[in-house]
């Protein structure tokens, strides 16, 4: 093979493995966003076992876990920037599902609630005339989970 032709040979090599470098690095925000991952949960965009929210900037996610020495499943929030798996909130503490038939999602009447497969609510936030189809609840980068009708806060951990 001549010179130039190993030049040319190995600049493609270099183009393609620059070309993978890029991919490998934008594929986590890319996956992100190509596949719903968000911050935000309302009546129509609600999460099931084993779907999960994230902050805005990455800090903290919520979703169903199961607690260390069961295979019961639980809805939490913990922080997705260490290394060490760190529950800050759980919802169903005292009711967790037994299996992953989970969903966490906002009522008609506003509330967030965790219910199992047969659609029991095995939690719920249980403000009264709390909100409506206009609720949404986001996870902050501060690891609060704050429930907004419009843009009033009205239930927040």
């Amino acid at each position: 093979m001549s010179g130039k032709k190993l030049h040319e040979a190995l600049m493609g090599i270099m183009r393609g493995a620059s070309k993978i470098a890029l991919l490998l690095f934008l594929s986590p925000y890319c996956f992100e966003f190509c596949c719903g991952v968000t911050d935000t949960i309302t009546s129509t965009h609600f999460i099931k076992d084993p779907e999960i929210i994230v902050s805005s900037k990455g800090v903290f996610k919520l979703g169903f876990f199961s607690p260390e020495g069961t295979s019961n499943r639980c809805i939490g929030i913990w922080y997705n920037t260490t290394s060490l798996f760190t529950i800050i909130w759980v919802a169903n503490r005292d009711r967790p599902l037994t299996d992953t038939s989970g969903v966490f999602t906002i009522s008609e009447d506003g509330n967030i609630q965790v219910l199992n497969g047969q659609k029991e609510i095995l939690w719920s936030s249980n403000v009264p005339n709390s909100a409506g189809v206009n609720s949404r609840a986001q996870l902050l980068d501060s690891g609060n989970l704050v429930v907004r009708d419009n843009e009033e806060s009205v239930w927040e951990i």
